[in-house]
């Protein structure tokens, strides 16, 4: 097993439908690269919810880096990149006492937020918003008390 050493990086990219990692030395020539389909989906009755399992996420990254076979140095750099648009509650409390009590993570793909509410938005300079935005769905779903504390 090779250990990687101070300097080195590694690149998480978690997307809609796959996990990635890149793996490098401080050469940056590249040690490991692998890619693995998270199949994350939840089925829900209405068309309209595309959520998906971010445990079952985390379980395949976790396994993804397991399988580089690289005995990873405390002194590492990640970079993790992830679906643009999606949202994701999660629980701090939970999280310091090594919890990850969490909401499915809503994706990009989303429709659940009406066209009216979306309509009902202030108008900024810096672009439009569209259904599937992370921010467009917490206001929605604020709005329409559907927020869990």
């Amino acid at each position: 097993m090779e250990e990687v050493a101070v300097g080195n990086f590694i690149g998480i990219d978690i997307g809609t439908t796959s996990v990635k990692c890149c793996i490098l030395d401080i050469n940056n020539r590249i040690l490991v690269e692998k890619c693995v389909t998270h199949n994350a989906w939840l089925k829900h009755e209405s068309n309209l919810y595309r959520e998906q399992d971010p445990v079952k996420i985390l379980n395949v990254l976790h396994n993804l880096i397991k399988c580089t076979e690289i005995k990873l140095s405390l002194n590492v750099t990640v970079s993790v990149t992830g679906q643009m648009h999606g949202i994701v509650f999660w629980n701090g409390n939970d999280l310091v006492k090594g919890k990850f009590n969490c909401s499915p993570l809503i994706t990009w793909m989303d429709e659940r937020v009406p066209k009216e509410f979306l309509n009902s938005l202030p108008r900024w300079d810096c672009g439009y918003l569209h259904i599937g935005f992370g921010m467009v769905t917490l206001a929605w779903l604020h709005s329409s008390n559907q927020l869990n504390t």
